[in-house]
């Protein structure tokens, strides 16, 4: 991917980069992306090549997710609009922390972070504008599945900072055994095979991504149309669905009959259904899934269902099993959706609304890179 580069800019010092600076720059690897998407798009195919030569197409349960790293012209399009928004964003490091402190705190930036992700090439351009609004070094590092892709983006993204005029290590990629040990702060986004490798190798502060593994409880008034609804839209991935619903705690008042028109209904949409052992003794036909399974996230479209007596046993179940990230509560009475939400260990909680992720919300003017069950940090944004 040789290209003759245009003249570079004098160096900008980072520790006093101009937000107009940042914002210029943005806006050019908004524009380097859109004239170069076939570059993208041909990188990524070799990408794609390499997954199905090793067979692992098939699924066999331990590969990345193919939609993960599968790239096309509408996801290069929503990165270019994501760039442009955030070049669009008040200065961050203009604003004030702590509203209602009486001293004055400003956001300053961490210096040098890390982003080890697998196979989402989405998260490593959000990462890279995130990083440069903020102005932070970035180093990146991608999996196996996505080389050639990253190799691309990263290219594109230091040619055009380097015709901007700033520094050479503002992005940079790192690959092998030695990792960075001047990153304050490292970023593990992928599944918890990845995230533990990632925790392994780093001897600094990692925050680690939770992807799916969401908890709803279906009370007792609780409509099944909501249930649906918020299923549905939370398993909706851009490309990752990183507040997917996977498993549904039913009171004893919902019958057999809306369960099996729900079931039903997510069957026709590719959903798998699953229970526990006492789903699976009142329904023959619903498959077991293992007890070691309900706290961990499927990374498809799976969802499990169990019975449980009243709210209090519905929390104990949540805060047992799910990742901790974004859990949900369908009903009408607020005695029970009082008690969820002071309850639930979550850093994000639902209440008759579907938790979808969104990545860029710019109605809101806010950009987030994902979420973690890490307490006191929820979303993972800028300001993070």
């Amino acid at each position: 991917m040789e290209r003759e580069l245009s003249p570079q800019a004098p160096l900008i010092s980072l520790d006093r980069m101009p937000s107009h600076d940042r914002d210029r720059a943005l806006g050019a690897i908004a524009s380097m992306f859109s004239q170069n998407h076939q570059l993208l798009l041909e990188a990524n195919t070799l990408d794609l090549e390499a997954f199905q030569v090793r067979g692992e197409a098939a699924g066999s349960g331990h590969s990345v997710p193919l939609d993960w790293f599968r790239l096309t012209k509408e996801q290069i399009n929503r990165w270019i609009g994501a760039l442009e928004a955030m070049a669009g964003l008040p200065d961050p490091l203009r604003q004030m922390a702590g509203f209602y402190s009486p001293r004055q705190c400003y956001w300053m930036p961490i210096g040098s972070l890390g982003l080890a992700y697998e196979g989402l090439p989405e998260v490593a351009v959000m990462a890279i504008g995130m990083s440069l609004k903020t102005s932070n070094r970035l180093t990146l590092r991608s999996s196996s599945d996505s080389v050639h892709t990253h190799a691309a983006i990263v290219q594109l993204c230091q040619e055009t900072l380097q015709s901007c005029g700033f520094p050479d290590d503002m992005v940079v990629s790192e690959s092998g055994d030695g990792w960075n040990s001047s990153v304050q702060l490292w970023i593990a986004y992928g599944r918890p095979e990845w995230r533990s490798q990632v925790r392994a190798s780093v001897t600094g502060t990692v925050l680690e991504s939770a992807i799916g593994n969401c908890y709803l409880y279906w009370a007792a008034s609780g409509a099944v149309d909501c249930v649906r609804k918020m299923l549905l839209a939370s398993n909706r991935g851009e490309p990752d669905a990183v507040n997917a619903i996977e498993a549904v705690l039913v009171h004893p008042q919902h019958g057999g009959s809306s369960l099996v028109r729900l079931w039903s209904d997510l069957r026709s949409k590719g959903f798998e259904i699953y229970g526990d052992a006492g789903m699976v003794l009142e329904f023959a036909e619903v498959p077991l899934l293992p007890e070691a399974d309900w706290g961990q996230s499927s990374f498809r479209k799976r969802i499990a269902f169990r019975r449980v007596a009243d709210v209090d046993e519905a929390i104990a179940v949540m805060n047992a099993n799910s990742s901790g990230h974004a859990d949900a509560i369908v009903t009408e009475s607020y005695s029970a959706s009082q008690q969820f939400i002071q309850q639930v260990r979550s850093t994000a909680l639902y209440l008759n609304a579907a938790p979808k992720f969104q990545r860029c919300r710019m109605a809101e003017g806010d950009v987030v890179l994902g979420t973690t069950g890490r307490s006191g940090f929820g979303a993972i944004r800028m300001q993070s």
